[in-house]
């Protein structure tokens, strides 16, 4: 049964031969029945032929976004950095009773990332402080 490209709902016969279907009403189910003459059926199947969704449009990638799509796999490691302003950072007791600390911080687009150092391979270094540009 192949559907053709209108959705909806139709009344179908299958050959009893070879269970294909030999007609159907209104025609939305393309007939695949290879039979010189079909085994003809008695009562009809109600299929209902869905509507398909039409494919997506490919989208150009920069070459950014081609690259990060390709490092984007499970299981791939990865190594993620930027620079941000420290906001807020406060010490929690886990259920182990050790502290750890969480720094919650600002890039420059305004999002505000939590940074969890228990995580292994967290690490936060200084950055190098902005130069001023004189005008």
């Amino acid at each position: 049964m192949t559907p053709s490209a209108r959705p909806g709902t139709c009344r179908v016969w299958y050959c009893g031969r070879c269970r294909a279907a030999y007609k159907s009403a209104p025609p939305l189910v393309d007939t695949a029945c290879s039979c010189e003459t079909s085994v003809w059926t008695l009562h009809p199947t109600t299929v209902t032929v869905p509507h398909t969704p039409p494919a997506p449009r490919p989208q150009a990638l920069n070459d950014d976004e081609a690259r990060h799509r390709a490092l984007a796999r499970p299981g791939r490691r990865v190594q993620v950095t930027f620079e941000a302003d420290v906001d807020t950072a406060w010490l929690t007791r886990g259920a182990d009773g050790h502290q750890h600390l969480t720094v919650l911080v600002i890039t420059d687009d305004g999002q505000h990332h939590a940074i969890d150092t228990r995580l292994p391979g967290v690490r936060i270094d200084a950055a190098q402080p902005k130069e001023k540009d004189e005008t």
